[in-house]
C-alpha cells in the first residue's frame, strides 16, 4: 500500500539524563539530521551532571542566537533556580533580558524585564510581609507594571456560602469567578521561609505547605 510521502516533520533528540536535546523540524518534508541540508533544529545544552545536577544553561535558536539560563551563587546555584536570562556574547554573559526574585524555594514575585523596561513585581509592600502583590491563597492580588499603577488587581468577597473573586486587567476588563469555600485564613510570610498559611472552613481546620517550598 502506497504510504504517500511526509509532508512536514519533527525529530526529538535526547541526552543520557533524557533531557531534550534537539528539536528538529522541517517544514516541508522529513527532517535531515545529517549534513549538508540539515533540518532547522532548536538545541538545547545542560550541565554534564559532575556537580550533581544537569540543568538548562543554554538554547540555540536555529538563526544561532544563543540564550543562557544563569543560576547565580548562593541559593540560587544550590537550588538550580534561575537567577536571570541574558544573550550570549561570544560565549560570555550578554545583556540581561529577565531577572527574576523569589519568595521561598521557588515562587516568583518578581520578573525585571530590562530591554523593554516593565516590571512584574508582587513585592511592592513594606517591613517582615512586603508581598502585597498576594492574597490569603498565595494568588496574585496586584501586579504593578513599569510605574506604581497597578495593571492588575484582584479582590475577594465572602458571603454566608461562598467566596467570589473579582480579577481587574488595567483597569477595563472585571470577571467575578466562584473559587473555594468560605474561610478564614492567617498568614505569617517572612523572605526565607516563604508563607505559613492556616485555614479553618466549616468543621476542619487545615495547615497546607508552606507557599515557596
Amino acid at each position: 500500500m502506497d504510504q504517500g510521502s511526509v509532508l512536514n516533520e519533527v525529530e526529538l533528540k535526547y541526552n543520557t539524563f533524557g533531557r531534550l536535546a534537539t528539536d528538529y523540524q522541517a517544514h516541508g518534508g522529513a527532517v535531515n539530521d545529517e549534513a549538508p541540508g540539515v533540518s532547522p533544529s532548536v538545541q538545547y545544552d545542560y550541565a554534564d551532571g559532575s556537580e550533581n545536577h544537569a540543568r538548562l544553561t543554554r538554547i540555540t535558536y536555529p538563526n544561532g542566537r544563543l540564550l543562557r539560563y544563569e543560576y547565580g551563587d548562593g541559593m540560587g546555584d544550590y537550588l538550580s533556580r534561575v537567577s536571570f536570562l541574558a544573550d550570549d556574547d561570544n560565549f560570555s554573559i550578554g545583556t540581561h533580558l529577565a531577572e527574576y526574585s523569589y519568595l521561598g524555594r521557588g515562587q516568583i514575585v518578581k520578573v525585571d524585564y530590562t530591554e523593554p523596561d516593565l516590571l512584574y513585581n508582587l513585592a511592592h509592600g513594606a517591613g517582615n510581609d512586603p508581598y502585597d502583590g498576594l492574597d490569603g491563597f498565595a494568588a496574585s492580588s496586584i501586579c504593578f507594571g513599569p510605574t506604581t499603577s497597578p495593571i492588575r488587581t484582584s479582590t475577594w468577597s465572602a458571603s454566608s456560602t461562598a467566596t467570589t473573586r473579582r480579577v481587574t486587567d488595567g483597569g477595563a476588563r472585571t470577571t467575578w469567578r466562584l473559587v473555594k469555600p468560605r474561610r478564614s485564613m492567617s498568614t505569617n510570610c517572612t523572605p526565607i521561609t516563604g508563607c505559613m498559611k492556616s485555614r479553618t472552613s466549616t468543621g476542619a481546620t487545615s495547615t497546607p505547605p508552606r507557599t515557596g517550598s
